[in-house]
């Protein structure tokens, strides 16, 4: 959900990771398992270097 977030697509221009994360963190308990969330919170800076590694240029 993240990187369909805060990625852009020809439909729709990105969010900063600031929303996208501000959501994700919102709707944990409600549309997002709280403990996938939290995985996800824990493994933030893989994450985004995962992300800055594989940048399309």
């Amino acid at each position: 959900m993240f990187d369909a977030l805060a990625t852009k697509r020809p439909y729709k221009e990105a969010w900063t990771d600031e929303k996208a994360l501000a959501m994700l963190e919102n709707e944990s308990g409600k549309h997002f398992d709280p403990e996938c969330v939290k995985a996800f919170f824990n493994r933030l800076d893989n994450i985004f270097q995962i992300r800055s590694d594989l940048k399309d240029d």
